[in-house]
């Protein structure tokens, strides 16, 4: 049977080590002191021998009080520490314990790394989408500019377009959207003194926006225009402002809806 046995903790400065060096000192000038005393008395120089023992003396005095404070910290080093044991069995917890592990951080970093990855692919597809409609438009044999289908401007060029009244465009310097999240996520507050880009994304892409037109016919005369003139989101009236006329009673809906109701029927 093996007998259990304490761990051993040193100190890189221990009290104890510093109090022996200190009792050797003392040992070491009261050897000297005993031989000055002993030469003193068969020497005919009495005021040397004395001068010599005064310095001893106030050696000897200076070493005693190091070693008197070498011994209270050594006192106070061993009422502080811990037990052994349980300092032993402390460090054996902090070794195994798998809150410490990096493991979840670099699962986090290389989720972070696909997701980085996986966004500017997307952006990259969405403008491959992009450049390829233009090419089908153009093998189409559909102008880039100047046309309308169904009373719908549409027009597409190196960077946008246009069509059934909406409107898909390229998004620049995507790397912004992830610089502003990321140093929104690291500041842990909202990111002051910048604007959002991701508040910009929406008027990339206005198809669904504007797939449905708006026209109305005036039942006041309004503006210079009389009653039953009509007014259309087909030719850059907005729709809010149509749709506020509908609701003053100043038109009615002959295409779209205005607050669900669909256009009146003859």
């Amino acid at each position: 049977m093996t007998a259990n046995t304490s761990p051993t903790i040193t100190l890189a400065d221990d009290p104890a080590d510093t109090t022996v060096r200190f009792r050797r000192e003392i040992e070491q000038l009261e050897s000297t002191r005993s031989k000055v005393e002993a030469d003193a008395i068969k020497s005919d120089d009495s005021g040397y021998g004395a001068q010599k023992l005064a310095r001893l003396e106030d050696d000897l005095r200076l070493a005693r009080a190091k070693f008197a404070a070498a011994e209270r910290a050594e006192q106070t080093a061993a009422a502080t520490m811990g037990d052994p044991a349980a300092i032993a069995a402390a460090l054996a917890e902090f070794e195994a314990d798998p809150g410490l592990s990096i493991d979840a951080v670099a699962t986090a970093i290389a989720s972070i790394e696909q997701t980085v990855a996986a966004y500017f692919a997307a952006v990259d597809e969405r403008e491959a989408a992009l450049a390829a409609w233009r090419t089908r438009l153009k093998a189409l044999g559909l102008p880039g500019a100047g046309v309308a289908v169904d009373g719908d401007p549409v027009s597409y060029g190196l960077y946008a377009i246009e069509a059934r009244g909406g409107r898909v465009t390229p998004i620049d310097k995507p790397a912004n959207f992830l610089a502003y999240v990321t140093e929104q996520a690291t500041s842990g507050r909202q990111v002051t003194g910048k604007q959002d880009p991701r508040q910009s994304l929406p008027q990339h892409d206005t198809r669904a926006s504007h797939t449905e037109h708006l026209t109305v016919t005036l039942t006041a005369a309004l503006g210079g225009q009389s009653v039953g003139h009509k007014l259309s989101t087909r030719t850059n009236a907005t729709a809010s402002t149509l749709e506020q006329l509908v609701r003053n009673g100043h038109a009615t809906v002959v295409e779209g809806r205005v607050d669900g109701s669909p256009a009146a029927t003859k």
